[in-house]
């Protein structure tokens, strides 16, 4: 007796589905075929899944004179992995098996699931539960997955490239780690070197090693122990000459930094069109003549204008004379990008090679006659105060304050004892010690002469507490001093000196900040001349004064 009578679809949506073309139905997969490894893998992963709001179509089946209407169910492909679902056949195929199985398993050739569709769904779950245990299908199945688990995308070529790519990617990211700690060093100011600063970083992870390898290396085993893993795979897997972390590296990435940010300077100098130039030479403490070149400029950002002043660079410079520096600080210029002529303004100190209308750099870069030159006015007003302090009795008072200075600074022991004589009799006092007195620079030497007033009476306190010590020499080297302290004239002259530079102090720090313009220049020193002048006019009453 024949169970089954017939099978139809009720759907309505089947005619519609069948003029649908549905990327990589599995149902259009064609066994024996010359299929690449790409296109197994593309089915195999990535083959079409019917989407939540998908209906399958119903089907009536009549056995035994019973009607049913049966349905694919979606529960089946998340049970059965391998399971998929064709809407072009209105079946489902093994994957695995459809791509990896052999024609015939068992002895008979593969039918259902593999060389036809699953469409008798009554018995759905059955049949699926039997090609789950068929020895072809186990193996079909182990096939595909070791082939997903190992498959690449290209050929070998393209395989070894995709390796490197990733490999220089890990690189970047560690360089990366190692340009920010560079970067970090220099934006605190902090050195990077140390005792010892090449080699490999032995226990990267360990950042507490017996030996101070400096702030760089340092920095590198923090930045490991706080969970850096591509720059600790770096460390551990890069070959010796190319660890990027020795101190010529460390200077080439300074370099670069540096670089970068005189591009960006330059592009804001020439956004702002006109600019002035300011120079300065000087020697390092490797005896090399460096030649400091910085740039004034106008910065307008949202309609508010704001003067700035931005340092360039130093440059070599081997001939100081005065053509030298010129075709020296054109060329350096030029190389930087910077269009000179737009020059509006030079700017250096009053020595011959650089002021000299004749042959100094001032005189050489008139080619731009727009580049009016100024002397610097900080160190103008240095000039002038040291010709002002030109007597003999205030030379020999400076000379005095430094050497007495310099004797408490360059021992210890009495300038412990002189910060006791501080807290004991000034104790109001925010120094604990003289300050350095400056040879070149006026406007440290303001504020050395101001605090040497401040802490006269601990001073002179602290000689005679010398003077007992058993040091002969220190001892009468404190005798001399508290001697040329103690004089009328040096206490008169040191009163002279903290009024008058008490006055000048202010003026000397705000003629050297970056954002004073010429006018405020002038006023500031219009200001001070009409206080020094009112001075003047009044010696004679103030000095008649008790409070003097």
């Amino acid at each position: 007796m024949s169970k089954e009578v017939n099978r139809t679809s009720t759907n309505e949506c089947e005619p519609k589905l069948k003029k649908m073309k549905f990327h990589l139905d599995i149902g259009d997969y064609m066994r024996g075929s010359n299929v690449d490894d790409q296109m197994k893998y593309d089915y195999l992963t990535n083959h079409w899944v019917p989407s939540k709001d998908f209906v399958f179509p119903k089907h009536v089946r009549t056995v035994s004179g019973k009607t049913f209407h049966l349905s694919f169910q979606r529960a089946w492909l998340e049970k059965f992995k391998w399971l998929a679902y064709s809407p072009d056949k209105d079946g489902a195929f093994c994957k695995s098996c459809l791509i990896f199985a052999p024609d015939v398993g068992g002895g008979s050739k593969l039918l259902k699931l593999v060389n036809e569709p699953m469409q008798n769904l009554k018995s759905a779950l059955e049949d699926l539960s039997k090609h789950a245990s068929r020895t072809y299908h186990i193996t079909a199945q182990l096939h595909a997955e070791n082939f997903c688990n190992t498959h690449t995308t290209g050929n070998v070529v393209e395989q070894m490239n995709s390796a490197r790519a990733q490999q220089a990617d890990g690189n970047r990211r560690a360089l990366a780690s190692i340009i920010n700690v560079v970067k970090f060093c220099g934006r605190q100011n902090i050195a990077l070197r140390g005792h010892i600063d090449h080699g490999v970083l032995s226990n990267p992870t360990n950042f507490e090693t017996e030996m101070n390898e400096g702030n760089f290396r340092a920095l590198l085993r923090f930045r490991i122990s706080s969970g850096d893993q591509d720059l600790l795979n770096y460390v551990q897997n890069a070959p010796l000459n190319a660890l990027y972390t020795s101190p010529q590296i460390q200077n080439k990435i300074i370099t670069l930094c540096g670089e970068m940010i005189r591009e960006t300077l330059v592009k804001k100098i020439n956004k702002s069109k006109y600019f002035a130039m300011l120079a300065d030479e000087t020697s390092d403490i490797g005896r090399i003549e460096q030649f400091s070149i910085c740039a004034r400029y106008v910065q307008n950002e949202h309609g508010i204008c704001t003067l700035r002043e931005g340092f360039l660079g130093f440059v070599e410079a081997v001939d100081l004379s005065g053509q030298a520096l010129a075709e020296l600080l054109m060329s350096t210029l030029t190389s930087w990008g910077l269009e000179l002529r737009n020059i509006v303004g030079q700017g250096y100190d009053g020595v011959a090679n650089m002021s000299g209308c004749f042959r100094g750099v001032q005189a050489v870069d008139q080619a731009y006659p727009k580049a009016c030159y100024t002397h610097c006015c900080s160190h103008s007003l240095n000039l002038v105060l040291s010709h002002a302090c030109g007597g003999e009795g205030l030379k020999r008072t400076v000379r005095s304050i430094r050497d007495v200075v310099n004797f408490f600074s360059n021992s210890p022991k009495r300038t412990g004892i002189l910060k006791n004589a501080i807290i004991a009799l000034l104790p109001q006092s925010r120094h604990t010690r003289s300050i350095t007195f400056c040879e070149t620079r006026w406007v440290e030497r303001h504020e050395s002469i101001t605090v040497f007033c401040e802490l006269y009476s601990a001073v002179v306190y602290s000689l005679g507490q010398i003077e007992e010590c058993r040091d002969r020499d220190a001892a009468d080297k404190a005798d001399e001093f508290k001697y040329r302290i103690m004089n009328a004239d040096f206490i008169c002259h040191l009163r002279i000196l903290d009024s008058i530079l008490g006055i000048t102090y202010r003026l000397s720090v705000i003629l050297q900040s970056k954002d004073l313009d010429i006018i405020g220049c002038c006023q500031m020193l219009n200001d001070v001349k009409a206080v020094l002048q009112h001075m003047l006019d009044n010696a004679q009453k103030k000095f008649s004064t008790k409070s003097a």
